[in-house]
């Protein structure tokens, strides 16, 4: 009998260097979600998650990666929108609480797929949230304060900027003719 053999993904031909290796994790309780990362997925989530949370987890998953720090860290960033407190993230609208988590879950649970869990991560929108934060100058404390909308924080300035230069009152909407002669 012949065996098959898998592909394997190189994530060095897609950038990914094979360092700092470890699980990501997102545990799960009501509609809270933490984030975080570890590299002894057992003593972690087995033994002391219980102390993290008096109401128990309703959902544990553990997925191996490389680049353990950036992964987490880019978690958190697409996550601000629904930051809580801490690595906590609480998610009021049910089926935005289920898309994450079915999405987080779809990594490979296998030790062995931590090569292909990290090339597919750079495809998930992750990505698009560490580039405008990064994009904005922002640190994680400031994204997480404007919950991933920079334009949240920025917006006020920018219009008083706008009536400042359009010689504006004080009124808090500007007028289109008063824009157009700017």
């Amino acid at each position: 009998m012949t065996e098959k053999k898998r592909f394997r993904v190189d994530p060095a031909c897609f950038g990914v260097p094979r360092l700092d290796e470890g699980w990501i994790y997102a545990v799960r309780t009501g509609n809270l979600v933490k984030v975080g990362k570890t590299t002894d997925p057992k003593r972690r989530l087995l033994g002391e998650a219980n102390t993290w949370c008096p109401h128990g987890l309703d959902q544990i998953l553990a997925k191996p990666f490389w680049n353990i720090r950036k992964a987490e860290y880019s978690l958190h960033a697409a996550l601000a929108e629904h930051w809580h407190r801490g690595e906590w993230h609480k998610f009021d609208d049910p089926q935005q609480l289920a898309f994450f988590i079915d999405a987080f879950d779809e990594f490979k649970n296998e030790e062995d797929e931590r090569d292909l869990n990290s090339v597919n991560f750079m495809y998930t929108n992750y990505a698009e949230a560490i580039r405008m934060q990064c994009e904005h100058r922002m640190t994680l404390p400031a994204w997480r304060a404007c919950r991933g909308d920079p334009w949240r924080s920025t917006r006020p300035t920018i219009l008083e900027q706008i009536r400042m230069q359009c010689g504006a009152d004080r009124s808090p909407i500007v007028s289109n003719e008063q824009l157009s002669s700017c």
